[in-house]
């Protein structure tokens, strides 16, 4: 029982902090890619995975409609999803904006905010159920 608790704290831990290594996953991919085609005899400069930069607005697009989709849902009382995952996930969308890189900060920090009252509110809910 504890072993399972700790394994879905980890697990819960592993994904939350998974944004913010999402740059060095990228460029490790990159990477690897690039090791790749040097071993096979092609030389590659620069980046040959940056054309998925492009394809970041058109997938935010879309995680906002599926959120949208699923916030509707939940209002007319037929979805099953926890008001801390949507909040959790608004958050995500927030800090993922990918067209206001003037305000990221900012955003950042709302989003953040979004992430951390979700997370509080999680344990605070677990806790009086115990």
């Amino acid at each position: 029982m504890i072993k399972e608790r700790l394994l879905r704290f980890s697990g819960a831990g592993a994904s939350c902090v998974s944004i913010l290594g999402s740059y060095q996953l990228c460029h490790s991919i990159c990477m690897a890619l690039i090791s790749i085609l040097a071993i096979v005899g092609v030389t590659v400069v620069g980046m040959p995975l940056f054309f998925l930069t492009k394809l970041a607005t058109p997938f935010w697009i879309f995680a906002i409609i599926l959120f949208s989709i699923l916030l509707i849902l939940k209002i007319k009382g037929m979805g099953c999803i926890t008001n801390n995952s949507l909040l959790f996930n608004g958050g995500l969308l927030i800090t993922g904006v990918p067209f206001l890189q003037d305000y990221y900060l900012f955003l950042w920090i709302i989003g953040g905010m979004f992430i951390i009252c979700s997370i509080i509110s999680y344990f605070l809910n677990r806790s009086n159920k115990c």
